[in-house]
């Protein structure tokens, strides 16, 4: 009996499912991606962008650096930008 774990995630414009099954001999574990456009990929690039740069998509750090500012805005603008630390992440050219 094959244990396979499946995620389907439906946007506008685009279906998504993750698979994630192991080997029967237990030597290996596979996963695939399956993303599914209607009527097209580009018709879904504007929902995949989410108002980010195709460049910053690109990029990993940059990528996690702008959704980790965007996940602590809230926290950032109720301090009042009083915690250095905070303000080191949503302020860059501080020195």
């Amino acid at each position: 009996m094959k244990d396979e774990t499946r995620i389907v995630g439906n946007l506008p414009n685009l279906r998504m499912e993750i698979v994630h099954r192991q080997d029967p001999d237990g030597a290996a574990e596979h996963m695939s991606i399956h993303l599914s456009a209607t009527p097209s990929f580009q018709a879904a690039e504007a929902l995949l962008l989410g108002g980010l740069s195709p460049e910053t998509w690109a990029n990993p750090f940059a990528l996690w650096t702008s959704m980790t500012q965007a996940w602590l805005a809230p926290w950032t603008r109720a301090l009042g930008g009083g915690n250095p630390w905070l303000d080191a992440l949503t302020h860059r050219d501080c020195k």
